[in-house]
């Protein structure tokens, strides 16, 4: 088998005396898909950010094509960022800037003229579906279905293989949720990129993923295709994904 493109081993994080993580095995492999489901304080959004190397596990190991990540100096950890794209829950664009100077951000530093990243921005706003005179406004004046379109073209500018999405439709109607669902799937899926989702929103997952894993108490309690997920068999998993009130969940 071929090495996966992210892979945790037996991750651990606790915060004082509540376990977040305890004991996490995970596996991403090329061109798929994952999305991790579980309730708020689960410990979705502490995963994401060990995989990022944005918080140290106190156990365990993150590798990221068989490399683990832990040890790396800062200039091979800038340069392993550079495989990353990222769409963050609330959009994270800045104020100060225009929407392309916000696209192609990640771009500034390398050398690339202004009219040549201007260009590609408007490439990308197309690609999600937004009219390339879009890239003169400023956050601001965007809607939130208009911010969430212009993450994504930052998140996938720079052609990363690996792209997270935080939350991709929090804070959207549904149809315009279900807008960012698609988009996600034709601008990652059909270019064999490798993603991994953190979400509750359940049709959103069943949208996005080809794998879902669910996250209860510290641990994965399942990881199956996606199209499995509404019968897992699992009481945990069948009480979050159906919704209901009553059940073993507490």
């Amino acid at each position: 088998m071929s090495t996966p493109v992210i892979e945790t081993r037996n991750l651990h994080k606790a915060f004082g005396p509540k376990v977040v993580l305890d004991g996490i095995d995970l596996t991403v492999n090329q061109g798929e898909s994952l999305v991790i489901i579980g309730g708020s304080g689960t410990g979705k959004s502490v995963l994401l950010k060990c995989i990022l190397g944005l918080l140290a596990p106190d156990a365990g190991e993150v590798l990221i094509n068989g490399e683990p990540t832990a040890k790396l100096s800062q200039r091979a950890r800038e340069e392993r960022m550079r495989q990353f794209g990222m769409l963050f829950q609330g959009g994270a664009l800045f104020d100060s800037l225009t929407v392309w100077e916000n696209i192609t951000f990640a771009l500034a530093r390398s050398g690339m003229k202004k009219d040549a990243r201007l260009a590609l921005a408007q490439e990308k706003l197309q690609a999600v579906g937004l009219k390339p005179e879009t890239a003169l406004l400023r956050p601001s004046e965007l809607s939130g279905g208009m911010m969430k379109r212009v993450s994504l073209a930052r998140a996938i500018c720079a052609d990363p293989p690996i792209i997270f999405f935080d939350e991709p439709t929090t804070g959207l109607d549904p149809i315009m949720a279900d807008v960012i669902n698609d988009l996600i799937v034709a601008c990652t899926r059909s270019q064999g990129k490798t993603t991994l989702t953190i979400t509750h929103d359940m049709h959103s997952a069943r949208k996005i993923g080809t794998r879902i894993a669910m996250i209860y108490q510290g641990k994965i309690i399942h990881d199956g295709p996606a199209e499995q997920i509404m019968e897992s068999g699992n009481p945990y998993v069948d009480q979050f994904v159906h919704g209901r009130a009553t059940g073993p969940i507490t």
